[in-house]
This record gives C-alpha cells, sequence and structure tokens, in this order.
C-alpha cells in the first residue's frame, strides 16, 4: 500500500511517484535488452520423416472412403427382412473366444 507524500517543494505527491523519477534520472543505468534484440531472428523449420509423411498421405487418402459400406450394409439388412441371412455359429464363436483372449492377455501384461 503506497501512502501519499504532500512535499510542495519537489513536486511529488506519491511514493512511486518519486520511484520513478529517481530511477529516470540515473542515466549510468541502461535497460535490459531483450531476447528478441539480442538473438538473431531464425524462422522455424519442421520437416517431417518419410514415415509421417507417408502417414499423412494414408490419412488424406482414407478421408476420401466412406466410413460405412453402404452397400453391405443394405444387402445384410434385404437378407435379414428376406429371412435368408444365416449366422455361422463356429465363426462367431471363435471370433468371441480370439477377442476373450486378447483381452486377458493385456490385463496380464
Amino acid at each position: 500500500m503506497v501512502s501519499e507524500v504532500k512535499n510542495p517543494a519537489s513536486g511529488i505527491t506519491s511514493l512511486s511517484e518519486a520511484r520513478v523519477r529517481s530511477v529516470g534520472e540515473i542515466s549510468s543505468v541502461k535497460p535490459k535488452p531483450s531476447p528478441e534484440d539480442v538473438a538473431p531472428q531464425v524462422a522455424d523449420k519442421v520437416s517431417l520423416t518419410e514415415m509421417a509423411a507417408g502417414l499423412k498421405a494414408l490419412e488424406k487418402s482414407l478421408a476420401d472412403v466412406p466410413e460405412v459400406d453402404k452397400k453391405r450394409v443394405e444387402s445384410i439388412k434385404e437378407a435379414v427382412t428376406n429371412g435368408t441371412y444365416q449366422v455361422n455359429a463356429n465363426r462367431v464363436a471363435d471370433k468371441l473366444i480370439r477377442f476373450e483372449s486378447m483381452l486377458t492377455n493385456k490385463a496380464d501384461s
């Protein structure tokens, strides 16, 4: 907290103003140069590895592929509606077992 100083001789009305004036009157003290003034101006450069560039190209090509194969979905809907859709129970069971083993192997790690 700064208290006001009323000194009519100096014309200074506060302690903070007195400090500013006393620092400003010292000519031998020069301000410290900023890092921007000292360091040479160098542009940043980014380069991608071959793998990163390949992944970027793959990402662009996959952006054009739809997430859902609408033709396959429609054919399955039609087969279910017609009663001709058949489920291979052995294949489903094998995939469930494989999935469960993947989960337990990750839990053990």
